[in-house]
């Protein structure tokens, strides 16, 4: 029997409009954008970042995982450079079917956009993140 198969199909065709990766990048560049103009980054010339997908995960209407590692570069001069190597791991409960679980996987997205702006910033970060600046 291969409904599970015939489920993601259907799945990966209505939730997602490009490829994985592409909806990410695109969903965290997104994210980091919003929350730049309000915080401490503004004297900084670039923010250079490479971020790597380790691990997602989900349960149907149990739980949603991401775990993530990115090194970010911010500069205001050649001389003047700063970096970290971060990691996140975030496990959420999630409700919903599969509208939940793609949900769940877009708060994990924004959660990493959020961490990464937060780390840039020199802040704290949330729970879950370890990061090593250079």
């Amino acid at each position: 029997m291969s409904w599970p198969t015939i489920w993601i199909v259907i799945l990966d065709n209505e939730h997602w409009a490009s490829a994985l990766s592409e909806e990410i990048r695109q969903a965290v560049r997104i994210g980091i954008e919003r929350r730049v103009d309000s915080i401490a980054l503004r004297h900084f010339t670039q923010l250079s970042l490479s971020i790597d997908i380790h691990w997602m995960e989900a349960q149907v209407d149990r739980y949603a995982q991401l775990e993530a590692s990115w090194t970010q570069t911010l500069s205001r001069a050649a001389s003047d450079i700063h970096v970290a190597n971060c990691t996140l791991r975030i496990r959420e409960q999630i409700r919903g079917g599969y509208v939940g679980m793609v949900e769940g996987y877009q708060r994990e997205i924004q959660t990493l956009a959020e961490a990464v702006v937060l780390e840039a910033a020199g802040n704290e970060p949330i729970p879950g993140i370890i990061c090593e600046r250079k």
